[in-house]
């Protein structure tokens, strides 16, 4: 209903993209990241859809999101108010961090905000980047003036040695006029190295498609340094570094709390798994907890939601012991 496809007279092209998956619609190719100040073609909800040729997709997928929404309303487990229950309630799989991850933690300057005065420059070092190469920095680096992404002679540039690692050094003048929030986000600072001004064309193995850096004051070093590990994909400081998973999977305690929304009736459900496989290829996960799989039943999948149970002979999803198979770029919600 709403896809966002880049207008003609967007003042933020540069952040459309496309994908080996993007069907082109009305001529478009490209498809906006973010349309807080896009025009009304880009952010319309097209209504028409559930009866022109597009109602194959429109109907479905609006009755697929009916069936997320009243699931969401009849678990309790899903929408847990108490931060215990939450803590205690909620068991991730498949989520190992990496062995030695972040041993030992520099000393910091001391600051919580950029603008803290004591903070009289700022170096952003990058390791582990592509060797003998320039990129330029696109994103909160610049001016509430001055687009994010533009021309050569506007942006700052990163040159890296034959050891992949470069450097960059902001004056206090220039960190003054970091326009943090420009990328959504106030209190961190939010970039990506580009490859060619005015382009997204990044580093591939460092960033996904619409993915960024972010850095957060509180961890610039005793030097006025952030350092920036360009062989991990997004890098933010402040996290501990993981095996890079194509899925996420947890499972949820639905006994803690036991509200529900009004009209909603509750359900008798204990116990609720979620998996995303963001592969394209099935993913098994491992999960302790399945001894008996005739107890469990699938209420979510890629075609459809609700809150009861798919037959399984019209899900893909196989529950075993100890374990549940997700198809490919799909998901599933499994119940006990």
């Amino acid at each position: 209903m709403r896809t966002k496809p880049l207008a003609i007279n967007d003042i933020e092209k540069t952040r459309a993209h496309k994908t080996p998956y993007t069907n082109p619609e009305e001529g478009i190719e490209y498809f906006h990241e973010n349309t807080y100040i896009s025009n009304d073609y880009t952010n319309q909800l097209r209504w028409d859809r559930f009866t022109n040729e597009f109602s194959h997709i429109a109907v479905p997928m609006v009755e697929y999101y009916q069936g997320l929404i009243a699931m969401r309303r009849a678990l309790p487990g899903l929408r847990m108010f108490d931060g215990d229950n939450i803590r205690k309630g909620i068991t991730f799989y498949g989520m190992d961090i990496k062995e030695g991850a972040q041993t030992s933690k520099p000393k910091t300057l001391g600051v919580t905000d950029f603008s803290d005065e004591k903070l009289s420059k700022l170096t952003l070092k990058f390791t582990n980047g592509p060797a003998n190469s320039t990129y330029y920095i696109a994103g909160e680096v610049y001016d509430k003036r001055t687009d994010a992404n533009t021309t050569a002679s506007t942006m700052y540039a990163v040159t890296f040695n034959q050891a992949g690692v470069g450097e960059i050094t902001f004056s206090r003048d220039q960190i003054n006029n970091f326009d943090l929030g420009k990328w959504g986000d106030s209190k961190n600072l939010n970039f990506k190295l580009v490859k060619t001004p005015g382009t997204w064309e990044s580093i591939a193995t460092a960033y996904t498609g619409s993915g960024n850096n972010r850095l957060r004051p509180v961890d610039i070093d005793d030097n006025s340094t952030l350092t920036v590990d360009l062989s991990v994909v997004d890098f933010a400081t402040g996290y501990v570094p993981r095996e890079v998973d194509t899925f996420i999977a947890y499972e949820i305690d639905n006994t803690l709390e036991n509200a529900t929304a009004p009209h909603i009736s509750n359900t008798n459900y204990s116990r609720i798994i979620v998996i995303h496989n963001a592969d394209e290829n099935a993913i098994t996960v491992d999960i302790p907890t399945i001894t008996n799989p005739q107890e469990w039943s699938v209420i979510a999948d890629g075609n459809k939601a609700g809150i009861t149970p798919i037959k399984k002979e019209d899900t893909a999803v196989k529950i075993e012991m100890k374990k549940v198979t997700v198809p490919a770029l799909s998901m599933a919600v499994i119940v006990k």
